[in-house]
């Protein structure tokens, strides 16, 4: 598979993936671990990668390691870079959506599982309820939404963790599910260590993803010259 392919994973690295920025977090590093296990349209796949938190630099490295080996850097002001070491090519982007600051997993580690950044996205509390240990919150967009488009959240939490989210569009249609499970304490924070998200692109195109997280360490005994990497500098831009 050529190299600019990969850029379809980047919902994966970057969204689910990115963690842990801004001044609520008292976490400075983090590493870990990721298998990323992919089915879309019966087809599987899996990815294998090594990630590298800096909070004070506001960085973060995904080292892909299985089955083509890659680097995806970016920071908080969005700016992407996908380096292929083999190749020594390097594709750059740059939009707030790849920006680490702009990830759900964000919100686990600074403290802001509430509402995991829907008060940022423009959406506000429509109603509330309980059911048995859950407390359901529906979140409701502030904005006109456009035929098709999201109108309506639902995240549901137990024992103050989120479990559940579930996106709806203005149809009614549920057109994405995201489960977090397996939590593990981190410092001060639960992190949930496996994310499942389905992906309803059509009718009959569901796409699933699930990340799972292993060998997490953070602050002193997150130890790696990667924390550094740095692209060379005769890397060639590919357009």
């Amino acid at each position: 598979m050529r190299f600019f392919k990969f850029i379809f994973i980047l919902a994966i690295i970057i969204f689910p993936l990115s963690i842990i920025s801004g001044q609520n977090s008292v976490i400075k590093k983090v590493m870990t671990k990721m298998v990323i296990r992919q089915v879309h349209n019966g087809v599987s796949g899996m990815m294998k990668a090594d990630l590298f938190y800096d909070n004070v630099a506001s960085k973060m490295i995904t080292h892909f390691t299985y089955p083509l080996e890659y680097l995806v850097i970016t920071n908080n002001k969005g700016e992407l870079n996908i380096y292929n070491p083999i190749q020594n090519t390097i594709i750059q982007k740059q939009n707030f959506a790849y920006s680490i600051e702009s990830s759900q997993l964000f919100y686990f580690l600074s403290h802001q599982t509430s509402d995991l950044g829907l008060k940022k996205m423009n959406y506000s509390i429509n109603k509330t309820s309980f059911e048995k240990d859950m407390v359901i919150t529906e979140w409701k967009s502030n904005q006109p939404a456009k035929k098709g488009d999201i109108e309506k959240i639902k995240l549901v939490h137990r024992n103050q963790n989120p479990i559940y989210m579930s996106y709806i569009d203005t149809k009614g249609q549920i057109k994405r599910k995201v489960y977090y499970s397996g939590y593990q304490n981190i410092g001060n924070v639960n992190f949930p260590t496996s994310t499942t998200e389905i992906i309803y692109n059509t009718s009959k195109d569901t796409t699933i993803n699930k990340t799972l997280y292993s060998e997490i360490k953070w602050d002193e005994s997150a130890v790696s010259t990667y924390f550094s990497y740095q692209i060379p500098s005769n890397a060639k831009l590919e357009k």
